[in-house]
């Protein structure tokens, strides 16, 4: 299988300290390419200022960002904004998960400790097809639509018709939530429309949680 993943990592010890917890080795997922400190590094890490079509080969980009120069992670940046990638920066510096949509591809950003841990075992053993789970872990469709439950409820609060695509713009849900759950057309939107959809939501959430 060819890697389809790219990890660089410039600190070998730090892996070393959270694998080892893990009970893993990071070089028996065919998938993944682990790209972990010495020359291998830095030859990775001057692809991205001199060769960044190296990475045309992987569709997920992780990388250790304070190993990196501003100008370097903003080349990586515009290099998934004008590609269907993702890219991951994890750093012991990041306080919290987050998941952006970039042009065409997508980052996300997450602390080291949050990083190295069952969620990327969970994210490598199915394919890395969802960026979710190493987001979220396992239960991370119960988790987002249980914020998304509670970020309806609440701006349903004090609630005003308005335009679909304004109330799209103010939650800010993530598109499959979206895709899922909002079947409205465009135009204003009544209270019970979204109160519609946030029983919808409830009700998968109960399901989930059985």
């Amino acid at each position: 299988m060819k890697s389809s993943i790219i990890l660089i990592e410039d600190r070998p010890t730090r892996q070393q300290i959270f694998t080892h917890d893990l009970k893993i080795n990071l070089n028996n997922f065919p998938l993944l390419k682990n790209v972990c400190g010495g020359d291998e590094f830095h030859l990775s890490k001057e692809k991205i200022s001199n060769e960044i079509s190296f990475f045309d080969d992987y569709n997920v980009i992780m990388i250790h960002r304070s190993a990196l120069t501003p100008e370097e992670r903003n080349s990586l940046i515009e290099y998934v904004n004008n590609k269907s990638k993702t890219l991951i920066f994890f750093s012991g510096g990041i306080s919290s998960t987050l998941i952006q949509k970039i042009g065409k591809g997508q980052l996300l950003t997450i602390n080291s400790k949050d990083f190295y841990s069952e969620n990327l075992v969970l994210f490598l053993e199915n394919s890395g097809k969802e960026i979710l789970e190493l987001a979220f872990g396992k239960h991370w469709e119960l988790n987002l639509l249980i914020g998304a439950n509670e970020k309806i409820a609440y701006y349903i609060l004090n609630y005003t018709k308005k335009p679909l695509q304004i109330i799209l713009d103010d939650l800010d849900l993530p598109q499959w939530i979206k895709n899922k759950y909002v079947n409205i057309e465009s135009g204003l939107v009544e209270k019970d429309q979204l109160i519609s959809i946030n029983k919808s939501i409830h009700t998968d959430i109960k399901k989930l949680l059985r």
